[in-house]
């Protein structure tokens, strides 16, 4: 997913998520979620990889994290100030 806002005139941004990277033991999967603020533009970039097609029943707790990790990545809101 790449996203890019433009900030409306009269407007600056005031909270911008955290950008980070997740990554699976074994290097089953990997979450790159970057945010960043290049003048009147918000740039979102949020990328997913799973490299295994099969995990076993003892991984589920750690597939369960990633994914609400993912989830918790994609509800970051991106707050506005009106000047």
């Amino acid at each position: 997913i790449v996203a890019t806002i433009i900030i409306p005139e009269g407007y600056v941004m005031e909270e911008l998520p955290k950008s980070g990277n997740y990554r699976l033991p074994e290097n089953a999967g990997n979450l790159r979620f970057l945010t960043q603020q290049k003048g009147n533009q918000i740039q979102v970039i949020s990328k997913v990889t799973i490299n295994h097609q099969n995990f076993s029943p003892e991984s589920y707790t750690t597939i369960k994290e990633f994914f609400a990790i993912i989830v918790e990545s994609h509800n970051h809101q991106i707050v506005l100030k009106k000047m």
